[in-house]
């Protein structure tokens, strides 16, 4: 089993929903919709890019972005996803405050 699959399997296991989706603009580079217990975002790329659900606005503005984590550690990520859906992140997100501090590990999405 891929790392995205084993990820897909445990955020379902966990409560979120996961949809495959298509680039609009190509048709290309498919991407897994991830929405549910107040977060939303992506797995793109090998990326997993997610924010609050109340304050999301673009991938490059999320302040979770990190590569697809291995089996053994995304019980850290799910741990990330569950403090991100707080009234605490959302002010932090929505302030952007991930500039000045961040909490939550972020690559750049698109690098």
């Amino acid at each position: 089993m891929s790392k995205t699959d084993y990820l897909v399997k445990c955020l379902r296991r966990n409560g979120y929903s996961c949809k495959n989706q298509a680039n609009f603009a190509t048709g290309k580079n498919p991407y897994i919709m991830v929405s549910g217990n107040g977060v939303f975002g992506w797995i793109y790329e090998g990326r997993i890019i997610m924010d609050n659900a109340k304050c999301f606005n673009k991938l490059s503005q999320c302040p979770l972005c990190v590569t697809i984590p291995l089996p053994q550690d995304v019980h850290r990520l799910l741990r990330h996803l569950k403090w991100l859906a707080t009234d605490t992140a959302y002010e932090w997100s929505n302030d952007f405050g991930y500039i000045d501090n961040p909490i939550l590990p972020c690559e750049h999405w698109n690098s």
